[in-house]
């Protein structure tokens, strides 16, 4: 069987700076990663899925409020969810999942996980004191959202919240 490294060889150069105020939990790379790693093991299963999603996915992650509104607008209950946001968190823990080989980029644009991300999974869903909440709520989500009803969600966004 082969050994995964769930601390990468790379990361003892890493350097950490003591800061006044510490980071919440919800802005840690470490945190997102772990996130972005379940929502494409949980919600997306195979095929992978777009930044966009993730994003989606990951802003619902925040507040149950989100979640319920997420969640409204997969069942067509709530045709004017508009709710998008793209929080620059997820796009450095995305670079670093990229970066530490536990997602891959598909040549058609779409996020997948690896052999080294699905076994990250495997131990974060094997402890049962780690993302409780966000496990329960991605296992929610399993093959509910689609990419055509996030393209119609943007696109209503769009005419509601954009400006030329």
């Amino acid at each position: 069987m082969e050994k995964y490294k769930i601390i990468p060889d790379g990361i003892k150069d890493i350097e950490f700076t003591k800061r006044p105020d510490p980071v919440p939990y919800n802005y840690r790379i470490s945190y997102k990663v772990a996130q972005i790693c379940l929502i494409l093991d949980l919600v997306v299963k195979k095929g992978g899925c777009s930044f966009q999603m993730i994003q989606i996915v990951a802003t619902a992650l925040t507040s149950d409020f989100d979640m319920v509104q997420l969640k409204l607008f997969i069942d067509g209950k709530m045709p004017d969810y508009s709710i998008i946001k793209y929080d620059p968190a997820v796009n450095y823990a995305l670079q670093y999942a990229l970066a530490e080989r536990l997602i891959t980029h598909q040549n058609n644009g779409k996020l997948k996980l690896t052999e080294s991300g699905k076994h990250f999974c495997k131990l974060i869903m094997e402890d049962n004191t780690l993302l409780i909440e966000e496990k329960k709520s991605l296992t929610a989500l399993c093959g509910k959202i689609t990419e055509n009803a996030l393209q119609d969600l943007r696109k209503k966004w769009g005419e509601l919240n954009a400006y030329n």
